[in-house]
């Protein structure tokens, strides 16, 4: 007996109505950030930049943590004595997307490192002039942002992301061989990403004790 094309119709909507249905793949859940951005990694050291603002006191500008990593078998030396040309934060922003569109910044441009000054570097080292570190050894400095940074403005920025960008160099040397962290703009040897890129809300956290703040917090 055939049926109705009607009562057939009805038949089919019933049999798909019943029969289970492949669910939407839920959406990915988007990977966090490392805690630390790897700034450098070179023959001597590896520099981090932790992903969080740190408070070096109520109302002032953020600080920056730089984790500088012993890569050889024999201690290694970081020149910390020149707050000025020391790695530090240079600029910061409110972002919708995790990286800058433009760039509108300016940072001195170091000038070559002679012999005269890897000498000076490498007799520094030799007389424990320098901040020395073990094998392996990993020590972590704060730098303080040189304008108007504090948590109340960074929070009205808004924004998806903050980026805070590095400049500056780190000179580093086990007493022969001398290598530069450089982070200012042109020349050789220099690190072309230098923003650190925050998810919001940012993280903040308060200074440890005995934290090595290279520089006035509040100058």
């Amino acid at each position: 007996m055939t049926r109705p094309p009607l009562l057939l119709a009805l038949a089919l909507a019933l049999a798909l109505l019943a029969s289970p249905r492949a669910r939407p793949a839920p959406a990915p859940v988007p990977t966090p950030p490392e805690r630390w951005h790897l700034l450098f990694k070179g023959r001597l050291v590896s520099v981090h930049v932790e992903r969080a603002l740190y408070e070096p006191k109520p109302g002032t500008a953020f600080a920056l943590a730089f984790r500088v990593t012993n890569l050889t078998p024999r201690p290694v030396s970081i020149d910390l004595r020149s707050p000025r040309q020391v790695l530090s934060p240079n600029q910061w922003g409110a972002l919708t997307r995790p990286r800058r569109e433009l760039v509108n910044e300016r940072r001195t441009i170091l000038p070559p490192l002679d012999d005269k000054a890897k000498g000076s570097l490498t007799a520094a080292h030799r007389a424990g002039a320098l901040t020395t570190l073990r094998p392996a050894q990993a020590l972590t400095f704060y730098r303080s942002f040189n304008g108007q940074g504090n948590k109340q403005a960074v929070r009205r920025a808004g924004g998806s992301y903050l980026f805070v960008s590095v400049a500056g160099q780190l000179l580093v040397t086990d007493g022969k061989d001398v290598e530069r962290v450089n982070c200012s703009f042109g020349g050789r040897g220099r690190i072309d990403d230098t923003d650190v890129i925050l998810p919001c809300p940012v993280l903040w956290k308060a200074l440890p004790k005995g934290a090595v703040l290279v520089g006035e917090p509040d100058r």
